[in-house]
């Protein structure tokens, strides 16, 4: 990685103290208020770099890259309708998940994809109407 940056250690530290899951913009807004003149170029370069360098977790979701800097074994799961993401930690699976990396492979995030409570009851409203 290179040289330590403000910028990095700054949005680095926003990451781990979230917990959803930002966009890019996301990222931007909130470290804005700490680092009023820092670019979204800026934002952009050092959200790619931290993921290279397995810092942060990237990954895409409704065609959107989110980010994660929550370092402890978990899940994403989903909504396909609202775009909700949330981190779920399940025992077992986590378990399998481990054995993975026993066995060479290094699993580096699941995501779980299906509709979260609020949509499903929005469904059911309208379904009932």
């Amino acid at each position: 990685m290179k040289r330590y940056s403000k910028q990095r250690a700054c949005i680095l530290e926003n990451l781990k103290n979230r917990e959803d899951h930002p966009t890019a913009e996301m990222v931007y807004e909130s470290v804005r208020k700490e680092i009023p003149n820092i670019s979204m170029g800026t934002v952009y370069r050092n959200l790619k770099e931290l993921a290279d360098h397995h810092k942060i977790l990237c990954f895409t979701q409704n065609g959107r890259d989110h980010f994660d800097g929550r370092e402890f074994p978990h899940i994403h799961v989903c909504c396909t309708q609202c775009g909700k993401i949330e981190d779920h930690y399940i025992g077992r699976e986590m378990a399998f998940l481990s054995a993975q990396g026993r066995e060479g492979f290094t699993v580096q995030n699941v995501i779980v994809e299906g509709i979260c409570s609020e949509c499903r009851a929005k469904d059911d409203k309208t379904a009932s109407a």
